[in-house]
């Protein structure tokens, strides 16, 4: 369906209707983020406000070696580190973090682990990332290394039954929709 505006001459489809619409209040209702760096290359941005997630860079620790062009660490294949980020996060209460992969990071085989920020948590945030690829992969403080992802926390109210109500698809798991 589409709406025409007679006084611009413009044709809107309903995702743009609802696109701006959408925007609008989320500019009037954004929800506040703390950051405290503990760390000089740590850091918590974005490029674009319409981003999903912030990027979340790592910072050099007493483990790392130091080379001419700064501080380094190699992540060799099959190797895992937990990286320091530099930064502390606060949220209101009810919201959280989900660590995200970067895709660049992905594509040569370097991915996290565990992925779940507590709003209340105010210590330093820690990556673990593992080298599931075939070469060592360098990594320079203030390289960015994962996307954290703001979340609301739903309340839900968990019961404990015999039985769960039926579905159309039932048990059916894996590819049980088809290719």
């Amino acid at each position: 369906m589409m709406s025409i505006d007679t006084k611009e001459f413009t044709i809107k489809t309903n995702w743009e209707l609802h696109e701006n619409r959408f925007f609008e209040d989320l500019d009037q209702n954004r929800v506040p983020v703390l950051i405290k760096k503990v760390h000089e290359d740590g850091n918590f941005t974005k490029k674009r406000d319409s981003d999903i997630g912030w990027d979340v860079t790592c910072v050099s620790d007493a483990e790392w070696d130091s080379d001419n062009e700064g501080t380094f660490f190699d992540l060799k294949p099959g190797g895992q580190y937990t990286f320091s980020t530099g930064v502390q996060v606060a949220t209101p209460d009810r919201y959280g973090f989900l660590i995200r992969d970067r895709s660049g990071l992905g594509i040569k085989g370097i991915s996290h682990t565990a992925g779940v920020i507590e709003g209340t948590y105010r210590g330093e945030w820690k990556i673990h990332l593992i080298n599931h690829g075939t070469e060592t992969y360098r990594f320079r403080s203030g390289d960015r290394i994962a996307q954290a992802v703001l979340t609301p926390i739903i309340p839900a109210t968990v019961q404990q039954v015999d039985e769960l109500p039926p579905t159309d698809r039932g048990d059916k798991g894996f590819a049980s929709s088809g290719r």
